[in-house]
């Protein structure tokens, strides 16, 4: 994996932006991780997300608190299976103001209680990692003080299957919290998911970190593109439009899928252009046995 953001479909991070980690359904998935999943009302496979620094370092809320770090080490440390570049598109003032304040918060613990004072279960000044990145912005809004740019949201711990609070939670804060064990269910918090969903944040780029992983999506809708070897969801970089693809031998329709927009496809253009030059000086030898690796893929 490269270490620097802007590898990401070769689309170049700003500060202030966010990167989202997702983890695909899994057996091997901690118990924390799948909780967090399991209790999203909307994407049910994000788990993390860190806000852009500069150069490829990112400040976020982990485990051990909030902490600097490169992307490459995040990654590293959180296995993520795909990663996501989320464009934040608010001012560049306010965001440069919102990783001034992330960055003043290194050194907090994690919120274990997710608790909207920002305290956690030892009385200390504490984040998870979508907390942070609300607070960012909360606290540095040049027209409304105090007011959050992403869309508002309630904690949930229930299972979005069953609809009852996920054991892991119930155990989690007698634990966590023996004097008042009780889930905190519709508190006022966050959930990377939301983040993810707000209207100022647009999707741009997204990289699948574990072959290993890979699978293809049944559903056209939801199929796999890739630019430069990222994985870029035209879904959820805002499509405006469908197109059918259609059966040639009877014209019946198949299915429908989701249009590149202007940036996706003038970034596919670029690549493909430099891709050419090398191309056009390979051995003709060497690209017919690329071209017959790639036909015995295809079979």
């Amino acid at each position: 994996m490269e270490p620097i953001i802007s590898s990401l479909a070769g689309i170049k991070s700003t500060p202030g932006d966010l990167v989202f980690f997702h983890r695909l359904p899994s057996e091997s998935a901690n118990e924390f991780e799948s909780a967090v999943v399991f209790s999203s009302r909307l994407d049910s496979s994000v788990y993390h997300v860190a806000v852009v620094m500069s150069d490829g370092w990112v400040v976020h809320a982990v485990c051990d608190g909030v902490r600097e770090e490169s992307l490459a080490q995040a990654l590293l440390s959180l296995q993520p299976d795909i990663v996501e570049l989320g464009r934040v598109e608010l001012g560049a003032e306010w965001k440069t103001r919102a990783c001034e304040w992330a960055r003043g918060q290194i050194g907090s613990a994690y919120n274990d209680l997710f608790s909207p004072e920002c305290i956690d279960s030892t009385g200390r000044r504490a984040f998870y990692c979508c907390q942070l990145a609300a607070e960012s912005y909360k606290s540095t809004n040049p027209t409304d003080p105090g007011e959050s740019p992403f869309l508002p949201h309630k904690l949930n711990f229930l299972d979005s299957q069953t609809g009852e609070i996920i054991p892991y939670w119930v155990d989690y804060y007698r634990e966590k919290c023996p004097q008042s064990p009780d889930v905190p269910q519709d508190r006022p918090g966050s959930h990377p998911s939301i983040l993810r969903a707000s209207p100022c944040v647009r999707m741009v780029a997204s990289r699948l970190c574990n072959m290993k992983r890979f699978a293809v999506p049944g559903d056209l809708v939801d199929a796999l593109h890739f630019i430069n070897g990222a994985r870029v969801s035209l879904k959820a970089s805002g499509a405006s439009h469908k197109f059918d693809v259609i059966e040639p031998r009877n014209g019946e329709t198949l299915a429908q899928c989701e249009a590149a927009i202007e940036w996706q496809v003038e970034e596919v253009a670029r690549v493909a252009q430099k891709a050419q030059q090398h191309w056009a000086l390979t051995p003709w030898m060497e690209r017919r046995g690329v071209l017959k690796r790639t036909a015995g893929e295809m079979v």
